[in-house]
């Protein structure tokens, strides 16, 4: 809860064969949105379930303006999968997602005030398969 107000994050994950479909949405009363800024990062950590290891990728840093209210991120497991070990099909992984809560104080040049931060994480199972339209 920031200045009396609920925020809620959404995260939402659809893929195929070559890409990872991200859909983040900060659900919050609209008039507590003006001037506020969310940097978020997201990170996908792969369970090898032979070494119990954990492989993590940070995929970007994105800044999203809520104007918008949402960000979308499309990835290529190409750009996010460890090329050193081989990525099992079958293997679960978890996405998670970081981010701040910021307030812009006065123009966009000036610097944020950080009002929160939190951390949420999924995990996938990539023996899911995608139904295809028909």
């Amino acid at each position: 809860e920031v200045g009396g107000t609920q925020w809620a994050l959404v995260a939402s994950t659809d893929w195929d064969q070559e890409h990872l479909d991200a859909f983040l949405v900060l659900m919050g009363d609209q008039s507590s949105m003006r001037n506020v800024e969310v940097p978020h990062k997201l990170s996908l950590i792969n369970h090898d379930d032979d070494a119990k290891t954990v492989i993590v990728k940070h995929v970007r840093l994105l800044t999203e303006s809520f104007f918008s209210f949402g960000s979308r991120c499309i990835v290529k497991w190409s750009d996010v999968i460890d090329k050193e070990k081989s990525f099992i099909k079958d293997n679960k992984f978890t996405l998670q997602v970081k981010f701040w809560l910021s307030k812009i104080d006065g123009f966009r040049s000036s610097p944020f005030t950080r009002l929160t931060s939190r951390r949420c994480s999924m995990m996938i199972s990539t023996r899911r398969t995608r139904k295809k339209s028909s």
